[in-house]
């Protein structure tokens, strides 16, 4: 028997000696943990730091923060795959899972849980001293893992002037797009500006490549490889970039669509990686009963009042809608949040905007951040805005 554990390339021989000590071990930990959540309880210290706190930052480090999230998520989805083939021997090889499942657990899965978890208070210790993060700990639903990601995800505040920067970088705003060629259909000055941000991002790109490395990866001499000065290359990036756009000559063939397609010779105008953390964030919204749920339910509604459903897609359209309504809501409210945090100006966005120079506005109101209890120096735009108070009368 332990000739063919041997063969078969199985742990030691003594499989249930194994099984205890690791259960020893989790058990162990888990016990630690407890007397560490005790612990925290009687102090009143954060939550999210359980074995061995790391000690929060003096301050702030983008690329830190970007580095702990994504990697944390990484780990997250390496970690669901493995438990998943785990599973799979119960359907597999039945007396091989019931023999070595419970070890395999523990030892894999369970030790990915827990670096998933140290990368958690990590992350949280990287963000801890920005001011912002007081107010997405008490938004319901977002906590230090969300909340560090979209901290680390925009880096910094100052990147974005309005809140309509914003919703692009996340991937939340819309495009025009022609009908007939199905490429972006820019014009005018939106042309312009376009092609001009592409091109700088671009070289901003072959800025951070070295230009050993170009040389290595060239088939050809060294003495050979041309190097473009910055305007050589924005000029041949711009004559490229517009190649790919519309050239159709066909009145009214744009039509706006959300900015969530690759499209041909272009890079992307928003982060994937933000745009995923929005997704994650708006079903939490919708799992569980908070601010943001009540507005989601309200838009639902609405959508589908308005808008024919005699199927399962168009329900299921109806649900991305409204679902994209509280995740720009909730955008927009972090946006004015962080920048009075940071002690920035914020202008009012358009519907702000509408509500305080036309009194005839029949369109909907904005609604002012909810949770900023305790928060001193968040300081709202004083405006025509819809209160919290009138809201919460309305739903009850």
């Amino acid at each position: 028997m332990a000739d063919e554990k041997e063969q078969n390339g199985l742990p030691p021989t003594d499989i249930a000696d194994a099984v205890r000590k690791a259960q020893k071990k989790i058990s162990d930990e888990a016990l630690a943990r407890r007397k560490r959540k005790a612990e925290m309880k009687r102090t009143k210290t954060p939550p999210g730091l359980l074995i061995d706190p790391i000690p929060p930052r003096d301050h702030y480090d983008p690329p830190l923060a970007r580095l702990y999230c994504g990697t944390m998520y990484d780990i997250q989805q390496l970690r669901i795959s493995t438990g998943n083939r785990i599973l799979a021997l119960d359907t597999t090889d039945k007396p091989l899972y019931d023999e070595m499942g419970r070890w395999l657990e523990l030892e894999i899965y369970g030790r990915m849980n827990e670096l998933e978890f140290r990368l958690e208070e990590m992350l949280a210790s990287a963000v801890a001293s920005l001011k912002i993060m007081k107010w997405l700990n008490q938004v319901p639903q977002v906590g230090p893992r969300l909340g560090g990601s979209f901290v680390g995800g925009l880096k910094d505040v100052t990147f974005f002037d309005t809140v309509a920067s914003l919703w692009a970088q996340c991937g939340m705003s819309t495009v025009p797009v022609c009908t007939v060629c199905k490429k972006l259909a820019f014009s005018g000055s939106e042309r312009v500006k376009f092609l001009n941000k592409q091109t700088a991002r671009r070289w901003e790109i072959n800025q951070t490549r070295k230009v050993e490395e170009v040389e290595e990866r060239s088939d050809r001499p060294k003495e050979e490889v041309k190097i473009l000065t910055e305007d050589e290359f924005r000029e041949e990036w711009y004559k490229k970039s517009e190649e790919n756009l519309c050239s159709c000559k066909v009145l009214d063939a744009r039509d706006h669509g959300p900015d969530r397609r690759y499209y041909k010779g272009l890079l992307l105008s928003h982060s994937p990686f933000m745009k995923q953390t929005c997704w994650k964030q708006g079903m939490q919204f919708i799992k569980s009963a908070n601010f943001y749920q009540r507005i989601y339910k309200e838009s639902y509604a609405h959508y589908e009042e308005i808008w024919p459903h005699t199927s399962k897609d168009d329900m299921a359209h109806i649900g991305l809608a409204a679902r994209r309504v509280i995740v720009k809501l909730f955008l927009s409210h972090l946006w004015e949040v962080w920048r009075s945090a940071a002690g920035l100006p914020h202008k009012d966005n358009y519907v702000q905007w509408k509500m305080s120079h036309d009194p005839d506005w029949a369109g909907h109101a904005y609604i002012d951040p909810p949770y900023t209890e305790g928060l001193s120096w968040f300081k709202p735009v004083p405006s025509q805005r819809k209160k919290l108070e009138q809201i919460k009368k309305e739903y009850e």
